[in-house]
């Protein structure tokens, strides 16, 4: 199969985290046709085995697998057919890892590989099973990669340390006492301490940090002060060390803000990234390729995007890097019902993703 139909397949069919069955089974044809060992790995997971050198380490690649809740918009001839969208590239990740793969079953390097797709990385705890699974084999290096429109087509953006962010979520409630707002003064507003508790805690945080509420939850009635109201959002930082010190920051602020409006308040997490960190020596191999390939090569800042192969990066040497994937000056972003990456990007991910295989196993680096 070309990876390119293979991609168009995918985003036709795109499945929620822990539900990536359809995407699991056609993965699965596809590599068998490769003639490379395939085996499921974290329930809905495929992992591909290509080793001709028995007991020696491997080299993992991986991308992944799972969709986001979103409706898509683009008018291309192979748009979803369901209520999701492969609206961060996934689509793409799954064919350059397969056209890896199949380059690789033709060419026959002479290295230890493992093709990693991996479910649930949107919602996390895909990472972490994997590992789980991958405790047995002697693994040498990490590698993925991640499309953006931020960065023209063919464009590599990395750098070295820490790539992006460690990532939290996090949920912040407020409890009171519903009244009808004609007596709002014998209530306890939680939307009003929700309010009070924003402002604060955006204008305290500090500069090395991000923290953001995407939504919002209050209220029964639009006559009744609301009893509860719970803000969603995320704080991001270099570290996980330094994400737990601002979960006491966002707690002490929040308690403060209960006690001056006699509100309950209570702080939960759900997902947690660790930081993605990049290997120096795999991030001049990089660079390198990019030279050799007439790629344009971008050192790029600490992003606050959050990525559970960060779990990988914590585990072995790693390297993870942006494939910029924009045609034109128009910029959608990730997570946007118009993100469409062109499938031009998916024979240059290929093609950087073969010369690292080649440029580390021949280096030994590592």
């Amino acid at each position: 199969m070309n990876p390119i139909d293979l991609r168009h397949i995918l985003h036709r069919h795109p499945e929620p985290s822990h539900e990536e069955h359809e995407t699991q089974q056609i993965l699965m044809k596809a590599m068998e046709e490769l003639n490379i060992p395939c085996r499921t790995i974290a329930s809905t997971g495929v992992l591909g085995v290509y080793a001709p050198h028995d007991g020696k380490p491997f080299l993992l690649f991986r991308a992944d697998m799972d969709a986001l809740p979103i409706e898509e918009k683009t008018n291309c001839t192979f748009r979803s057919r369901n209520d999701h969208m492969h609206a961060c590239g996934h689509d793409v990740h799954m064919a350059i890892l397969y056209g890896l793969a199949k380059r690789c079953g033709k060419e026959k390097p002479p290295v230890n590989i493992l093709f990693l797709f991996q479910p649930a990385e949107e919602t996390g705890g895909g990472a972490r099973e994997c590992l789980k699974e991958l405790e047995s084999l002697k693994i040498s290096a990490a590698f993925a990669l991640h499309v953006t429109d931020e960065y023209p087509l063919g464009t590599l953006a990395t750098r070295k340390g820490v790539l992006f962010a460690s990532a939290f979520e996090v949920d912040c409630c407020f409890k009171g006492r519903a009244v009808h707002i004609s007596m709002h003064h014998m209530g306890r507003d939680a939307i009003e301490g929700c309010a009070e508790f924003l402002k604060k805690i955006y204008e305290s945080m500090p500069m090395d940090a991000l923290l953001r509420f995407g939504m919002i939850e209050g209220g029964k009635a639009r006559n009744v002060v609301a009893d509860e109201c719970r803000l969603m959002g995320s704080v991001r930082s270099e570290s996980w060390e330094r994400n737990e010190e601002l979960l006491k920051h966002i707690e002490n602020v929040g308690h403060e803000v209960a006690v001056r409006k006699d509100l309950k308040f209570s702080i939960s997490t759900g997902s947690m990234y660790p930081p993605v960190i990049v290997e120096e020596s795999l991030f001049e191999n990089l660079k390198n390729i990019a030279s050799v390939l007439n790629l344009p090569f971008v050192e790029c800042e600490m992003k606050y995007t959050g990525e559970d192969f960060g779990f990988f990066s914590q585990q072995y040497p790693s390297l993870m890097f942006w494939l910029g994937a924009r045609k034109g000056k128009e910029r959608y972003g990730l997570h946007s019902p118009y993100f469409l990456p062109p499938d031009e990007a998916v024979n240059i991910g290929i093609e950087v993703m073969w010369n690292l295989l080649i440029r580390v196993q021949s280096s030994n680096d590592l």
